[in-house]
């Protein structure tokens, strides 16, 4: 899948693994992530994010990588969820590597730009769906992966302070903003 036109994650307790659907016109593959992938998912993605960093001073402390979470995620302004899939065999689409079904991801290779992020998920049937993000993009999605793993209980130490700080400061605004 070259680019996805939305996207959906949740934590599934029975798999215990992140279910990621994506959708591109009719192709809707379901992509289960494990926690030991994701864990070394995350690294890189970080590293990418601090070389993007646009603060005076670096953005090297983490009250200032925090902002800079916290900003992304103050813009946000969700999309359709991806439909969920129906039990169907997958199917390949030829050169383009894209297919739809259930898929358990067996390895994670990312390619940084300066402008983009690009997940490349490797399919256990040997294809891959390839997902770019940008720095908003991104700093979303991981808003929703931090949320997902702190669901699903799982260890935090794969996440740096500033990241736990950016979702303190959502949740304190969150709860300033009276529901009606």
């Amino acid at each position: 899948m070259s680019a996805a036109e939305k996207m959906s994650m949740r934590y599934d307790l029975a798999q215990d693994r992140i279910k990621l659907v994506g959708q591109r016109g009719d192709i809707v593959p379901t992509l289960w992530l494990t926690q030991r992938l994701l864990s070394r998912l995350v690294v890189p993605i970080f590293e990418w994010l601090e070389s993007l960093d646009t603060e005076p001073n670096g953005g090297k402390d983490s009250a200032a990588k925090a902002r800079q979470q916290h900003a992304a995620l103050s813009q946000l302004n969700p999309g359709p969820a991806a439909p969920q899939p129906q039990k169907a065999p997958a199917r390949a689409l030829g050169q383009h590597s894209e297919a739809g079904g259930d898929f358990l991801v067996r390895e994670i290779d990312v390619r940084r730009s300066d402008s983009e992020i690009m997940l490349i998920f490797q399919l256990s049937n040997r294809q891959t769906v390839r997902i770019p993000f940008r720095e908003d993009q991104l700093r979303r999605w991981l808003n929703a992966l931090y949320k997902l793993w702190r669901q699903a209980e799982w260890r935090n130490e794969v996440w740096p302070d500033w990241m736990h700080k950016a979702m303190i400061k959502q949740l304190e605004i969150s709860n300033r903003d009276p529901v009606h």
